[in-house]
């Protein structure tokens, strides 16, 4: 199955520069998805994106939302003082679309983000390293 221009069409129709870099971009999504035209077009967009399976759903939306750097300042819960995600409109319309699409539960999707804005950390400092290594050899 050929994914590709599918997601780049409704990412073009999407009104909003994604991934999101920054508390306060995460806070301007928040804003634009509790209007109607926003909540559709968001859901629009998540509904876009698919997975083969739940996790790698929730993997691919979250990778097409969030920077890996922005992730390292995010929680589910909120703890050790991370901006908490888990009260987030756009987390209930990813749990939509995803609960729809793949039968998941609150429990298993709610696992599954946590899981993914944990590592976000290791992530972005792999990133990095992989721009230095490539930075030095050019």
């Amino acid at each position: 199955m050929n994914e590709g221009p599918i997601a780049t069409e409704k990412e073009i129709a999407f009104p909003m520069v994604l991934p999101l870099k920054s508390l306060p971009e995460i806070e301007a999504l928040e804003a634009f998805v509790k209007t109607e035209e926003g909540k559709q077009s968001f859901t629009n967009f998540v509904k876009s994106i698919g997975g083969k399976d739940t996790k790698d759903f929730i993997t691919r939306v979250l990778k097409q939302v969030f920077t890996n750097a922005l992730s390292e300042l995010c929680s589910w819960t909120g703890r050790k003082n991370n901006f908490e995600l888990g009260h987030l409109q756009i987390m209930r319309i990813i749990f939509g679309v995803i609960r729809i699409n793949e039968g998941c539960n609150a429990k298993e999707f709610e696992q599954h983000v946590a899981e993914w804005f944990r590592h976000g950390k290791q992530r972005q400092l792999r990133e990095v390293l992989k721009l230095n290594k490539r930075t030095l050899l050019e």
